[in-house]
């Protein structure tokens, strides 16, 4: 019994990437462990720490940290690569959790009484971002960062926690909503945008990265001190309750098995920014992000429905080749 420490969550910064509006954050230590029972013995001998692959897991509904980075950074399609030891260097990484104080909020960033896990090396990419219909938080975008070490020697451990001041600070940014989807042939390279046919009544949207980061460790390391993308398959899905809206757009969807994206057809899916003290930026204006994909498959997954509920079709689209998912930021709904 006595009294205990409390921490919640804080901005944190990858590289000279700082996200200051985060919901939440989680690290995961990934450690392998030996567990040598030698003949004869039933218990085990020892416990030695094999090798470990930590990953941080942070979500964030700021659409502008991720999607419009200062440094230009394509989180969705490439990652980015933090490094301290670089030829062109980023900054450390910081994952931060801030002390609460018993009987009151937060102590001063200032004071060094809060714990930080400090990096040096790493690989940060989108994992997914969601958005549903009626969903007050609006949309979220899950991060993945992989730490790796500089050496990967057994000292030299990815994650040191220290007890630290900080120096960032939360500022809140937008919220963003689920927005309209599209397919047809598109003109234009925005801000403004053209489609041919609306997907009507969307409930929900999902993009997955689809990134595949994979570390290599050698000579009996510990740690893992090189890491690269060597997948990419990402998929969007989306539900709507309109199956003839759906036909209406494209009619493969009249049937459950799915095809080709015909050439010249493409996907549109947007985010519309929350109007501070209202509802939606006005769709005129340069305040939306647009998803789309150009080349792929679609299918229609699931049409499931319960009691007093409305029916619900899930479809996937897969898209293809290098350009086949792209977005662009600040840009007009058609």
């Amino acid at each position: 019994m006595g009294i205990f420490s409390r921490y919640g969550v804080f901005p944190l910064r990858i590289g000279d990437l700082a996200f200051l509006q985060v919901h939440s954050s989680a690290i995961e230590f990934a450690n392998t462990k030996s567990e040598p029972i030698i003949g004869g013995l039933v218990d085990r001998s020892d416990v030695i720490t094999s090798h470990a692959d930590p990953v941080v897991r942070f979500a964030t509904c700021s659409i502008d940290d991720v999607f419009n980075p200062a440094g230009g950074e394509d989180l969705l399609v490439d990652g980015y690569a933090a490094d301290t030891g670089a030829s062109s260097p980023t900054a450390q990484t910081l994952i931060n959790l801030a002390i609460r104080l018993d009987g009151g909020v937060f102590d001063a960033v200032g004071n060094a009484t809060h714990q930080t896990y400090t990096n040096e090396k790493g690989f940060l990419y989108i994992d997914s971002l969601t958005a549903s219909q009626d969903d007050p938080m609006g949309a979220v975008c899950n991060m993945a960062y992989h730490p790796l070490s500089l050496t990967g020697e057994a000292t030299d451990i990815p994650l040191v926690r220290t007890t630290a001041t900080l120096t960032l600070t939360p500022t809140y940014d937008k919220t963003w909503y689920l927005g309209d989807a599209y397919i047809g042939t598109i003109t234009g390279t925005g801000p403004t945008w053209t489609a041919t046919n609306q997907i009507v009544g969307i409930q929900s949207l999902t993009v997955n990265s689809g990134i595949s980061y994979s570390i290599k460790r050698g000579s009996g390391d510990a740690f893992a001190c090189v890491g690269s993308i060597v997948e990419r398959r990402p998929t969007i899905q989306f539900t709507t309750c309109d199956l003839a809206g759906l036909i209406t757009a494209d009619a493969s969807f009249a049937q459950g098995f799915g095809g080709d994206i015909d050439s010249g057809t493409k996907f549109q899916f947007w985010l519309r920014e929350g109007l501070s003290g209202g509802r939606r930026a006005a769709d005129a204006t340069s305040q939306s992000l647009i998803i789309y994909v150009s080349t792929g498959d679609c299918t229609k997954d699931t049409v499931n429905v319960q009691q007093t509920g409305d029916a619900e079709y899930t479809v996937t689209v897969r898209p293809t080749g290098s350009g086949g998912l792209a977005f662009a930021h600040n840009e007009i709904i058609p």
